[in-house]
Parts: C-alpha cells; sequence; structure tokens
C-alpha cells in the first residue's frame, strides 16, 4: 500500500505541475517502500539527491509561471519553496550525521508538506494560472 494516494483534489489542472507533483508522490513512495523492508537508511542518501533535483525543476516551474503570468502570491510561495529547500536540508544533516530516524523523520515531513502544500497553497495559484495559460 502506498504512503501517500494521488488523489484528484490534488490536482491544479497545469499538466506540467501536476506532473511534477505526481513525481514527488511516486518519490515519497519509493522512500516509504524501502523503509517498510527495512531499507530506509540505504535509500535516504539517494531519495535526498532526488528531493534537491526536484525541487530545482519543479519550483523553478511554478514560480516562472507565477512570474509571467503575474500571479499576486508569488513572494509568499517562493518563501514556501524556500523553506522546504531548508528543511530538507537539515534533514540531510541529521542523516549525515548518524541519526537513525532521519528516514521516519523525512517520510513524514514530506506527506505532510506535500498534502498540505499541494491542497492549500498550490490550489491558491491554480483558478488564476488557469484563467491565463
Amino acid at each position: 500500500m502506498s504512503f501517500i494516494q494521488w488523489k484528484y483534489s490534488m490536482a491544479t489542472n497545469i499538466d506540467e505541475i501536476d506532473t511534477q507533483h505526481m513525481q514527488l508522490v511516486s518519490l515519497i513512495n519509493d522512500l516509504y517502500e524501502a523503509m517498510s523492508k527495512g531499507q530506509g537508511k540505504e535509500k535516504l542518501n539517494e531519495i535526498f539527491n532526488e528531493l534537491f533535483d526536484y525541487a530545482k525543476t519543479h519550483f523553478f516551474s511554478e514560480e516562472k509561471l507565477m512570474l509571467i503570468y503575474g500571479f499576486p502570491g508569488y513572494e509568499d510561495h517562493k518563501k514556501e519553496h524556500q523553506n522546504f529547500v531548508e528543511e530538507i536540508k537539515k534533514y540531510k544533516d541529521k542523516f549525515e550525521g548518524g541519526d537513525s530516524k532521519t528516514s521516519i523523520e523525512v517520510a513524514n515531513f514530506l506527506k505532510k508538506w506535500l498534502v498540505n502544500h499541494i491542497l492549500k497553497t498550490d490550489q491558491q495559484y491554480a483558478p488564476y494560472l488557469q484563467e491565463r495559460i
């Protein structure tokens, strides 16, 4: 069973963004699956690298669309993205420092952040951008 299920309510109806969100859901589910097999620690370094790549690509995509179409909540949204990257860096530092609970903490953080960010924050720009794209 998946840790996070993609639901229609998560969709922004912007294909590029929804595809990227689904990739993050898959990444989080990969971590959860590895943890359920007792391989979370081994998989976590790979997950961190993928998360940083994801953040760079996805956040750039969202922020670019917001700038192009003049979304008024751009600055606040960008701050949420920056906070996400900072949190992931903290977890990576903990992991590299030998904290054995990091994979569980990261999985829980990612699930909570993803669901809240997509269902609340991203849904604020979705209608605005849908009207303009």
